[in-house]
């Protein structure tokens, strides 16, 4: 286990500045259970987990007119939940640690972009076309001063020019 003075608490765990949050606190490690002498171990499950543990994440399922259908997201964080709930009951949150930027792509009604797809994507293009004019400015640095790299044929005029059905 791991033993945190409130000053130390990581920022991660979203409450070293919380009031209800004792001057010491202990982590369990994960398989571990914190119990006081001759407690029985809980059988439904308990707290004090690392969050930043797989088995500690979430899941989360929402079906609803409010949400998007057939969504997918890759995380969300516990804290998260409770500006998600807020918005969709028109209710102003109160001071908290969560922040709907991870949430926001849920809701059918908000606008969500893939912000790393999509810098990505730029960038991808923004380095093709500065690919293609070094290459081009390179090949036309190459050439002869003067020479066209393509010319007209010029046809001299003779006799022999008859047509060759009559």
């Amino acid at each position: 286990m791991k033993a945190y003075k409130k000053p130390d608490i990581p920022d991660r765990l979203h409450y070293r500045n919380n009031d209800r949050i004792q001057p010491i606190i202990l982590i369990a490690d994960e398989g571990w259970t914190i119990v006081l002498r001759g407690d029985e171990l809980p059988r439904l499950g308990d707290h004090g987990y690392d969050n930043s543990l797989p088995s500690m994440h979430p899941f989360m399922a929402a079906s609803g007119p409010s949400f998007r259908q057939g969504y997918r997201i890759s995380s969300l964080q516990s804290v998260d939940i409770y500006p998600l709930m807020c918005k969709l009951l028109s209710l102003p949150p109160q001071p908290n640690n969560g922040t709907m930027t991870r949430a926001r792509c849920l809701l059918a009604a908000e606008s969500c972009w893939d912000v790393p797809l999509v810098i990505g994507l730029v960038v991808g293009v923004l380095l093709m076309l500065t690919a293609i004019t070094v290459l081009f400015r390179y090949l036309s640095s190459r050439r002869p001063p003067g020479s066209r790299p393509f010319q007209r044929l010029q046809v001299d005029d003779d006799d022999d020019d008859d047509p060759m059905l009559e």
